[in-house]
């Protein structure tokens, strides 16, 4: 139970993707916020004061198992 007056607050959030400017743009136009690049990576400025960083990262998807097998993916 959260007591009156006490809060939750999320500080910055990295999201890996393989499109990281266009994913960027997305939530842009969905959230709206300020677009902006910060050391290379894109990134979106919140107008609560998230900051939400954009990193280009290559993996292929692979579907959830199930059921769990042991040493296989998580779900």
């Amino acid at each position: 139970m959260i007591a009156m007056g006490m809060y939750i607050c999320i500080g910055n959030i990295v999201i890996d993707c393989k499109d990281a400017v266009g994913l960027r743009d997305f939530y842009a136009g969905l959230l709206g916020g300020k677009a902006d690049t910060i050391a290379g990576h894109p990134v979106l400025h919140s107008r609560d004061g998230l900051l939400l960083l954009f990193n280009k990262a290559e993996f292929a998807y692979a579907k959830p198992i199930c059921p769990e097998m042991p040493n296989g993916q998580q779900k």
